[in-house]
């Protein structure tokens, strides 16, 4: 079995916008509620914090600019 998780989402702006919202940490931080570090290069790190306190730690998979940003 798989543990991968795969999310798609549309939204009402065009690629280029998007990828300005998730590529930037303090952007992606607004849209996710909490405070981002995000190295968004391939083997690059990240951190989310949440208001409840709780740390996520990531690390960039693949990344195609204007496409694909893949983290675990």
């Amino acid at each position: 079995m798989s543990s991968d998780v795969t999310r798609a989402v549309e939204l009402p702006a065009s690629p280029d916008e998007v990828w300005e919202q998730v590529a930037d940490s303090d952007r992606l931080g607004e849209w996710l509620e909490a405070d981002v570090e995000l190295d968004a290069r391939p083997g690059g790190s990240g951190s989310f914090r949440f208001a409840d306190g709780e740390v996520r730690r990531a690390l960039v998979r693949d990344v195609e600019p204007g496409r694909r940003l893949a983290f675990t």
